[in-house]
C-alpha cells in the first residue's frame, strides 16, 4: 500500500512540473499483460486470499515478480526502466533467498507500529534467520504517520525509476526533455485548405511520423497526422520536419489555434516560431 501511494504521488508531480500526462498514453509497452498479471497475483495473495497454504503463497509471490521482471526486460529501452529493474531485482533476490517472503527488520517493523507476527500471509515478514538481510525491508515510515509501513532499498530505486520515467516521457521541467519549433510556413493549397510546414528540433529519438498538428476549435480539438511526404528527419542532429493538410477557408490562419504535438513532450505553441506565408 505504501509503495502504491508513493507511486501515485509521483504521478501527481508530473503536471506540477509542467508535464503532460496525456503523453504517457502514447507510450507503447511490450508485454503489458505480464505486469498486469503480476500485480493481480500479488493483490490476490495479499488482499483477496491471504489464508491458505504458505508454500503456495510463497510460490505465487515469486511468480508475480517473475512476470514483472519479464515485462521490465522487454521495455529496458524506456527511460527509468533500468532503475526499476535494479530495484525490482534487489527485491526479487531477497524474496527468493528467503523462500518467497521479503525479510523485514524487527526494529523497522516496531518503528512502523506493525505486529511482528501474522496469522495470514503477508509479502513482508520477520524471519528467523534472514538471508540478504540488507536488501530486505530495513527502513520504516514511523507509526505516527497516517500511512506507515516498512520498505527496502529496492523500493526506493523503484520510486526513483518511476519518477525518471514519468517526467522524461511527460516532457516536464524535471525531465529535461525539450523541443522547439524553429520555422512555420503556411502555403495556400486551395480555396478551402492550407499546407502547414513546420521545422524544429527535438531529441534524436523523436519519430518524425509521430508528429501531429492540434487545431483548437473552442472546447474541441482536432488532431491532424503529418503527411507522409513531409514527415522526414532534418539532418544533421535532432531535427524534424513535418507537413500537414489543414482544411481552412479564408486568407488568414490564427496561429494561436495551432499546436504541435510530439510524443512524450508538451504541446508546442506555433506562435513562438517565425512564420512565413506563401500563396
Amino acid at each position: 500500500m505504501l509503495l502504491g501511494l508513493v507511486l501515485l504521488l509521483c504521478l501527481v508531480t508530473v503536471p506540477l512540473a509542467g508535464g503532460r500526462l496525456g503523453a504517457l498514453a502514447s507510450v507503447r509497452f511490450r508485454w503489458r499483460g505480464a505486469v498486469l498479471a503480476g500485480i493481480a497475483l500479488q493483490v490476490v495473495i495479499i488482499s483477496v486470499v491471504p489464508g491458505g497454504a504458505p508454500w503456495l503463497h510463497d510460490a505465487v509471490h515469486v511468480l508475480s515478480y517473475g512476470l514483472v521482471a519479464a515485462f521490465v526486460a522487454r521495455n529496458l529501452g524506456l527511460p527509468g526502466i533500468g532503475l526499476l529493474a535494479l530495484g525490482g531485482g534487489l527485491n526479487f533476490a531477497a524474496i527468493t533467498a528467503n523462500g518467497g517472503v521479503m525479510p523485514a527488520d524487527p526494529d523497522a517493523v516496531r518503528r512502523a507500529g506493525l505486529p511482528l507476527e501474522h496469522a495470514d500471509y503477508i509479502n513482508s515478514a520477520v524471519v528467523a534467520h534472514p538471508r540478504l538481510a540488507p536488501l530486505g525491508d530495513v527502513f520504516a515510515v514511523p507509526a505516527s504517520f497516517p500511512i506507515h509501513n516498512v520498505y527496502s532499498i529496492g523500493d526506493v530505486l523503484i520510486v526513483v525509476g518511476a519518477l525518471v520515467f514519468l517526467h522524461r516521457l511527460s516532457g516536464s521541467r524535471l525531465g529535461g526533455r525539450r523541443a522547439v519549433v524553429e520555422r512555420v510556413e503556411l502555403v495556400r493549397a486551395s480555396q478551402a485548405s492550407w499546407l502547414v510546414r513546420v521545422a524544429g528540433r527535438a531529441l534524436p529519438d523523436t519519430a518524425p511520423d509521430a508528429v501531429q498538428l492540434v487545431v483548437a476549435d473552442g472546447a474541441r480539438e482536432q488532431v491532424l497526422p503529418a503527411l507522409p511526404a513531409g514527415a522526414r528527419p532534418a539532418p544533421p542532429g535532432p531535427g524534424f520536419r513535418a507537413a500537414f493538410h489543414l482544411p481552412a477557408a479564408g486568407d488568414r490562419i490564427p496561429l494561436g489555434a495551432l499546436r504541435l504535438r510530439l510524443p512524450g513532450l508538451p504541446d508546442l505553441d506555433l506562435r513562438e516560431a517565425p512564420a512565413r506565408r506563401g500563396g
